[in-house]
């Protein structure tokens, strides 16, 4: 694990921070790669069933990637081992994950609490994608996420004027699902986690399946895949635990 990267476990919840507050927590190809590997190290432990990630300090969850990593980079690297492959990683990853925003997520910072199945924020955090003042676009995620999960024409302000949004703009429109004070957010995210974690493990990992097959698919081929999902969980010891607990009203053991 890298240093400018802190794994730690709590409960059910798998917490991640970005430590490189001197750096804003500014992104580096080695913190992302961490971030994802973690993300596969505990996607084998079924004793980890979410994630928590965030920021040292309360001034930026992260603001961007790191420009004198970038400026290392060329275009074969950018290809084959861009951010983007790792941020996959964490999008893609069966365990559901928040993040927990303070402070600026700018760029790469934006694009990581995309990566994450929710968000939530301080009222004071702020969200933005700079690059293009910088000669390049959002590519790890940024342009595809934000126009899926806001709207294109969202997408299009942000990203091409390079415009901050608010927490509060955030909120409304569904990209921030909760806001909390500096202090509290940190036990707000690991509440969250450590609520899905009481739910059944497979159960979440399909609907996460599901729930992204949305953005892909028709809604055809969307219904199906939730039908098949729902009617395999009919066969398993989770379904028969969950529906037995109900019955006894008694809490489930998952």
């Amino acid at each position: 694990m890298n240093d400018a990267v802190i794994a730690e476990v709590s409960g059910r919840v798998g917490i991640i921070t970005v430590n490189r507050p001197d750096a804003l927590n500014a992104l580096t190809f080695d913190v992302v790669r961490a971030i994802s590997q973690q993300f596969d190290t505990w996607r084998d432990d079924q004793s980890v069933h979410g994630v928590v990630i965030t920021g040292a300090g309360d001034r930026a969850f992260a603001a961007g990637a790191d420009i004198t990593d970038l400026q290392g980079k060329r275009v074969a690297e950018m290809t084959d081992t861009g951010m983007q492959h790792w941020m996959t990683v964490i999008r893609e990853s069966p365990l559901p994950s928040v993040a927990a925003v303070s402070g600026f997520a700018l760029g790469g910072g934006f694009e990581l609490a995309l990566a994450c199945d929710i968000r939530i924020a301080t009222p004071a955090s702020k969200f933005g994608f700079p690059e293009t003042g910088l000669g390049i676009i959002p590519g790890a995620g940024g342009t595809q996420l934000l126009s899926r999960y806001a709207g294109i024409s969202v997408a299009n302000y942000h990203v091409l004027t390079g415009a901050l949004m608010s927490a509060e703009r955030a909120h409304q429109l569904g990209l921030v699902s909760e806001l909390h004070d500096a202090a509290d957010i940190r036990d707000a995210a690991i509440a969250l986690v450590q609520a899905m974690s009481e739910r059944g493990p497979l159960a979440l990992r399909l609907a996460k399946r599901a729930i992204r097959s949305s953005a892909d698919t028709s809604l055809a081929a969307g219904l199906e895949l939730e039908l098949l999902a729902q009617a395999a969980l009919f066969g398993t010891a989770e379904r028969d635990e969950g529906l037995a607990a109900f019955v006894g009203k008694r809490t489930p053991n998952f």
